[in-house]
C-alpha cells in the first residue's frame, strides 16, 4: 500500500490504491492521484525515485510561510516550478523577506544548476494552494470575546517580533482544542471554498496529471480535500473513508514527529490521528447542510458541468470480459 522507495516522505500512496470504483460501476484511473505528507526531506536518490512516477504537479495545500518555515532541503525545487494559487490564477511564489531566506538560496541554487546543465525546463509544476483561508482565521478570531481578541493581537504582534507562536497557542488553548477533527474539516470547507473550487479546477487540466496532494502530514487538509474529490467522483462514500483512515497507518512511523511538531503551536494530541469517524461526520455535516456532497461543491462555483467533466478526465469504464 505505501511506498517503500520513500522512507522521508510518510503516508504517501496512491488514493484508493488504484482500485476505487464509483457508484455507477466507472473505475478511478489509476496512477494519476497520489496524496502525501510534505515532501520537503526528500534526499537525491528518493528524488530520483519520484521523478520516475512522472508527477506533472504538486498541489500543496501548506501556505507560504509554513512552506518557507518547514525543516529539509526541499529538494524537489530542483525540478518543479513553484507557484501560488490564488482566485485569479497562479502566480510565481516570491519568497518573504522575513522568513524566505533559506527558500530563496534553494531557489536561486536550482536555478543556478538548471542553467548550468542547459535544461530551462521544469518537469512540472508546485502549486501552493492554502486551504486555510483568511475567512477561516476570522471564523476562529471572532469565536473569542473581545479581551481575548485584543490579547491575541498582542501576542500576534510579540510573534512578529521575536518569531515566538504565542498566538497560535492561544488560538489552540482558546478554540481549536475544543472542537473535533470533524468540526474542523467542516470549517475549512466552509471557508476553504475558493481554494477548493481552484484545486479541482486544476484537475480539470490533464496536463497536471498525474498529482500529488500533499499538506504537512497529508492527513487533514489533505485528507478532505481528497475526500471531496472522491464524491465528486461519486466514489462510494466507505470507500471514501477507508481511504482517509489509512493515514493513521501511513504516519505511525512519525507519530512522536507529529507530536512534537504540533506541540510548538499548542495542539491537543487528538489532532495526530485518522480515526474514521471523523470524515464520517464530516460527511454527515456536509450532507446536512447542503443536502448532497455535490450540492456543496456545486456551491463552490465548480458546477455540476465541471464535475461531470471533471468524471470525464478522472474516470474510465470498466472492461468487462466476454
Amino acid at each position: 500500500m505505501f511506498e517503500e522507495s520513500f522512507p522521508n516522505l510518510p503516508n504517501f500512496r496512491e488514493v484508493g490504491e488504484g482500485r476505487l470504483v464509483n457508484k455507477d460501476g466507472e473505475q478511478v484511473k489509476s496512477g494519476i492521484l497520489y496524496r502525501a505528507s510534505r515532501t520537503d526531506f526528500l534526499t537525491d536518490e528518493e528524488v530520483k525515485s519520484f521523478l520516475g512516477f512522472g508527477f506533472k504537479s504538486i498541489v500543496d495545500m501548506r501556505n507560504k510561510s509554513e512552506f518557507e518555515r518547514a525543516d529539509g532541503a526541499k529538494l524537489l525545487g530542483n525540478h518543479y516550478e513553484p507557484l501560488v494559487l490564488k482566485g485569479d490564477g497562479a502566480h510565481p511564489l516570491k519568497p518573504s523577506l522575513r522568513w524566505g531566506r533559506k527558500l530563496k538560496r534553494s531557489m536561486d541554487e536550482a536555478e543556478k544548476q538548471r542553467s548550468d546543465a542547459n535544461d530551462s525546463r521544469w518537469v512540472g509544476k508546485r502549486y501552493m494552494a492554502n486551504l486555510l483561508s483568511r475567512a477561516f482565521f476570522l471564523h476562529m478570531f471572532y469565536k473569542v470575546n473581545f479581551i481575548s481578541r485584543y490579547l491575541s493581537l498582542v501576542l500576534l504582534a510579540v510573534d512578529w517580533l521575536i518569531g515566538s507562536h504565542f498566538f497560535t497557542k492561544f488560538f489552540a488553548w482558546a478554540v481549536v482544542n475544543r472542537q473535533t477533527l470533524h468540526e474542523q474539516y467542516v470549517d475549512m470547507l466552509e471557508y476553504g471554498k475558493y481554494m477548493v473550487k481552484n484545486i479541482l479546477n486544476l484537475l480539470l487540466n490533464e496536463e497536471n496529471l498525474p498529482v500529488v496532494i500533499n499538506c504537512a502530514h497529508g492527513k487533514d487538509r489533505t485528507g478532505i480535500v481528497v475526500a471531496v474529490i472522491l464524491a465528486c467522483l461519486d466514489v462510494e462514500e466507505e470507500d471514501i473513508v477507508r481511504d482517509y483512515a489509512q493515514s493513521e497507518v501511513g504516519l505511525a512511523s512519525i507519530k512522536q514527529r507529529m507530536i512534537q511538531e504540533i506541540g510548538k503551536y499548542g495542539l491537543d494530541k487528538k489532532f495526530t490521528k485518522a480515526e474514521a469517524e471523523s470524515i464520517k461526520e464530516a460527511s454527515k455535516e456536509i450532507k446536512r447542510r447542503y443536502g448532497s456532497w455535490s450540492n456543496y461543491i456545486e456551491s463552490t462555483g465548480f458546477t455540476k458541468e465541471d464535475q461531470q467533466r471533471l468524471k470525464q478526465v478522472l474516470l474510465v469504464k470498466q472492461s468487462t470480459s466476454g
